[in-house]
């Protein structure tokens, strides 16, 4: 039951050791500020 559900994509995922990342969040004014905190990045695709 690990994997129940079917991938979708066409591109594999993979693993980039120790990598983070920092998304925008939505806002009218554009800062610093808006920016989240550096969070881990499991995995990705393309």
């Amino acid at each position: 039951m690990e994997n129940e559900f079917k991938e979708k994509r066409k591109s594999e995922r993979f693993k980039i050791p120790n990598a983070k990342v920092k998304y925008k969040k939505t806002s009218l004014l554009t800062s610093r500020d808006n920016l989240s905190p550096a969070c881990p990045l499991l995995n990705l695709s393309a």
